[in-house]
C-alpha cells in the first residue's frame, strides 16, 4: 500500500523521442498525479533538464541514456554535484552491461529497459515515491523530536542547576557543559523577617527581578532561573559576554529592592558575585555569598545592597568550608524529611547535632539557624506522620532546640520509623501471601502483584524474601506442589483438572515438574497415598 502525504512529489521524465517523452508522462501522471501528489514534467535535451532542475529542484529523474547534448550519465553527473539526494531511474533501450555499471556508478537506483514495459516502469517509480514518503515521515519524527528537545531544554537546565546547587552531580556530560558554557553570575537575597512572608510574595519578588535585569541586559541575557529554597532567594543568570556585569548586576539589583519596597512593602537584603561561576562551583559559591550575607545581616545592616567580594582569606576561608557543609546537611536534611525518610537522614542529623553540641546558639549565628531549620524540619516529620508524643518525650531530655533534646527526639524517631518500616514490610508480605493463596490457579507472577499491591516487584521481591524467607516464585512453586499432592490424594479430579486448579495450563509440564519434586508421577503419587 502507498504511503499517503502532504507535499508534491517532482518528477522529471527525459527522452530525447519527444512522443516517447509525452507518452511516459501521460502514463505516471495518470497512475500517481492525484492518488500519490505527483507532479510529472517532460524534457528532450541534457540542457534543458539541467536548467529545470536549478530553477526547481526534482525528487526523482527518470532518463534516457542516449540523449542530445551529452550522455544521461553525464548529465547525471552533473547534476549529483547540486542534488546529491536526487533519485535517478535509467530508461533505455540499450542492453549493455557497460551502460549499467556506469549507471550504477552514477548511484541511479534502477537500470530499466525499455522492452520491460511500462509496468516495471511504474513498479519502480511507486517504489522510489513510497521510500521518499517514508523518508518525510522519518524526518517529521525527527523535526518532533528535535523540537521537543529544545522546549524540555529550561525545564532539563533548571533542574541540573539545582542539583548543582544543592551539591548532587558529579561530572558534567558534553551536552550539560554546553548548557551552561556562558558566564553565570549568581545572586542570593533574603527578604527583612522572611519567615513572615508567604510564598506569593517571595514568588512575586523572584520574578519581578528577573524582569528587570533581563529588559535592561536584553540580547546580552542568555537565559535567568531564580530558586526558592526554604528562607533564600536565588538567581542565576547566564550573560553572552566575558566582559564582567557584576557592576550593573549589582545596580539593577538595587533598583528592583528599590521598586519592591514601593510596591511590595518588602525590604531585600542580597549579594551579587563579583565575577563569573563555573557550574560545579555553584554549591560552593552559594554556600559562601550565604554566609556572608547572614554575617552582614547580623552586623546590623539596614538593608543596603552588598556587593561580594572575593578576596576571602585565612579564617574566614575555612568558616566558609565549615558553613558550607553544615548547609549541605541542613538541606540534606529537609530533602530527606520530605520524603518521609528519617532513618536516612540520621548521618546528616549527627552532624548538625555535633555542630550544636560545640558551638553556642547565643554566640554563633550558624547554630542558631542550624538550631532552628533542624527543629522545623522534624516537627514538620512529626505532624506529617502523627508522631506529636515523641516530641514531649524528648523534651524530658532537654528544652526544644537543646542538643539534649535533639539527641532523643532522632533516637526516637529513627525508633519508630524503623518499626512503621517493619510493620509495613509485614503487612505488605501477609498480603502477598494471602493473594497468592487465594489466586493459585491464575497468574500470580511479580508483575501481577505489583498492580495489586502497588508497589514495584523489586520491592516486593525484596521484602517477601525479608519476611518468608524464600522468593516469590519459589513460594508460589510450592504452595501449588502441595496443592496439587492434596488434590490428587483427597479427589477424583483427572490429571489434567489438577494441573488447571494449580495454576499449570500445560499438563505435560505440571507432570514434569511434579515428579521432580516428588521423584514420581502424579499418578504414581495418587496410587500411593489412597492405598
Amino acid at each position: 500500500m502507498s504511503i499517503q502525504a502532504g507535499r508534491t512529489i517532482k518528477i522529471i521524465v527525459v527522452d530525447d523521442e519527444p512522443i516517447s517523452a509525452d507518452d511516459m508522462s501521460d502514463v505516471i501522471r495518470d497512475e500517481f498525479g492525484k492518488s500519490m501528489n505527483v507532479d510529472v514534467r517532460t524534457a528532450y535535451n541534457a540542457k534543458s533538464v539541467i536548467k529545470m532542475v536549478e530553477e526547481s529542484p526534482c525528487d526523482i529523474l527518470l532518463s534516457d541514456i542516449q540523449i542530445p547534448g551529452m550522455t544521461g550519465l553525464q548529465m547525471v553527473s552533473i547534476l549529483r554535484e547540486q542534488f546529491p539526494d536526487m533519485r535517478v531511474l535509467f530508461l533505455t533501450g540499450y542492453d549493455d552491461f557497460s551502460f549499467a555499471y556506469e549507471a550504477f556508478r552514477q548511484h541511479a537506483v534502477q537500470y530499466i529497459l525499455k522492452t520491460e514495459g511500462d509496468e516495471v516502469v511504474l513498479a519502480a517509480l511507486k517504489k522510489e515515491i513510497d521510500r521518499l514518503r517514508e523518508n518525510e515521515k522519518i524526518m517529521e519524527r525527527i523535526n518532533d523530536a528535535e523540537e521537543r528537545y529544545t522546549q524540555m531544554l529550561p525545564a532539563y537546565r533548571r533542574q541540573l542547576i539545582m542539583q548543582l546547587m544543592l551539591n548532587q552531580k558529579g561530572e558534567l556530560d558534553e551536552l550539560e557543559e554546553r548548557m551552561l558554557a556562558g558566564e553565570l553570575y549568581l545572586v542570593v537575597g533574603l527578604l527583612q523577617g522572611d519567615h513572615n512572608h508567604h510564598v506569593k510574595t517571595k514568588m512575586i519578588t523572584a520574578g519581578a527581578v528577573s524582569q528587570i535585569v533581563a529588559g535592561s541586559f536584553g540580547k546580552e541575557l542568555a537565559w535567568s532561573e531564580y530558586y526558592l529554597f526554604d528562607d533564600v532567594l536565588i538567581w542565576v543568570f547566564d550573560f553572552d559576554t566575558k566582559q564582567s556585569v557584576s557592576k550593573t548586576l549589582f545596580h539593577l539589583m538595587r533598583k528592583a529592592r528599590q521598586q519592591l519596597e514601593e510596591q511590595l512593602k518588602v525590604t531585600m537584603f542580597f549579594i551579587v558575585s563579583e565575577e563569573a561561576v563555573n557550574g560545579l562551583d555553584l554549591n560552593e559559591k552559594y554556600v559562601q555569598i550565604r554566609t556572608m550575607l547572614t554575617n552582614e545581616i547580623l552586623r546590623g545592616s539596614t538593608g543596603v545592597a552588598i556587593r561580594h567580594q572575593a578576596d576571602v582569606e585565612g579564617k574566614e576561608v575555612e568558616n566558609a568550608k565549615k558553613v558550607s557543609e553544615m548547609r549541605r546537611n541542613l538541606e540534606n536534611i529537609q530533602l530527606l524529611v520530605r520524603k518521609g525518610s528519617i532513618a536516612e537522614a540520621k548521618n546528616d542529623i549527627n552532624e548538625v547535632i555535633a555542630y550544636l553540641t560545640t558551638h553556642s546558639q547565643t554566640e554563633n549565628l550558624l547554630a542558631v539557624e542550624a538550631a532552628q531549620s533542624l527543629n522545623a524540619a522534624i516537627l514538620s516529620y512529626v505532624n506529617r506522620n502523627g508522631m506529636i508524643s515523641l516530641i514531649v518525650e524528648a523534651e524530658h531530655s532537654g528544652a526544644m532546640g537543646t542538643v539534649a533534646y535533639f539527641k532523643k527526639l532522632q533516637e526516637l524517631l529513627v525508633n519508630e520509623a524503623e518499626k512503621r518500616i517493619d510493620n509495613t514490610v509485614k503487612s505488605v508480605a501477609k498480603l502477598v501471601v494471602k493473594y497468592i493463596n487465594s489466586h493459585i490457579s491464575e497468574n500470580v507472577s511479580t508483575s501481577v502483584l505489583s498492580d495489586v499491591t502497588g508497589y514495584s516487584s523489586g520491592y516486593l521481591s525484596r521484602i517477601f524474601r525479608q519476611e518468608i524467607g524464600m522468593s516469590i516464585h519459589d513460594y508460589v512453586a510450592q504452595t501449588r506442589m502441595n496443592l496439587a499432592k492434596e488434590m490428587l490424594v483427597n479427589t477424583n479430579l483427572k490429571i489434567y483438572e489438577v494441573a488447571e486448579n494449580c495454576g499449570y495450563e500445560n499438563t505435560t509440564y505440571f507432570i514434569k515438574i511434579f515428579r521432580i519434586s516428588t521423584g514420581i508421577t502424579p499418578q504414581d503419587y495418587r496410587l500411593k497415598g489412597k492405598h
